[in-house]
């Protein structure tokens, strides 16, 4: 693939049960999608609503995943802000990288 688009949820549950759990298989989710990139990718995007989801863990484990690539990896927070309350409101992460 010259693209990938994640998405994952924070928790889920296959067919058979099997449990899918952000903490402790976000890292394998990026192994595998680095097996099926192609030696020239163009992009990669995710975005990651896991609250409990370590920003600068996840980063690394994207960065890891592109490590080699020749391109440009911009991440941030989502967030809505609340003018009235003088807050903001996380609502999660996104990370874009983008073949130079």
């Amino acid at each position: 693939y010259e693209g990938i688009i994640l998405d994952p949820p924070a928790f889920g549950r296959g067919p058979a049960g099997e449990v899918w759990s952000f903490e402790q298989l976000f890292g394998e989710l990026c192994a595998a999608c680095r097996a099926v990139l192609s030696t020239q990718p163009l992009l990669l995007v995710a975005t990651l609503y896991t609250k409990s989801a370590d920003f600068d863990a996840t980063l690394g484990a994207l960065e890891a995943m592109m490590a080699g690539y020749r391109g440009d990896l911009t991440a941030g927070r989502m967030v809505t802000r609340d003018r009235s309350a003088a807050r903001e409101i996380e609502h999660g992460q996104y990370v874009r990288w983008l073949a130079r």
